[in-house]
């Protein structure tokens, strides 16, 4: 437990350091994802992962055909 205060509804935002491409892929990432109801989007290792569900299968997004597959 973080917290005995800390709400559940929050959102935690991590920031990893990412090249000017990798952070432009992400941007690109999270708005696909969202126009699409996809529920995780994040970065782990340089690497830009996306799940439409709980229990989901993980998708890992390495070019702009990856995020027009979304």
């Amino acid at each position: 437990m973080i917290h005995d205060n800390w709400s559940t509804d929050s959102k935690i935002n991590v920031n990893e350091r990412l090249t000017k491409n990798r952070r432009t892929s992400f941007s690109k990432t999270k708005l696909a994802c969202k126009e699409k109801l996809y529920k995780y989007v994040w970065v782990n290792k340089a690497e830009i992962l996306a799940k439409k569900e709980d229990g989901g299968k993980t998708l890992r997004i390495k070019s702009d055909k990856d995020i027009s597959k979304l």
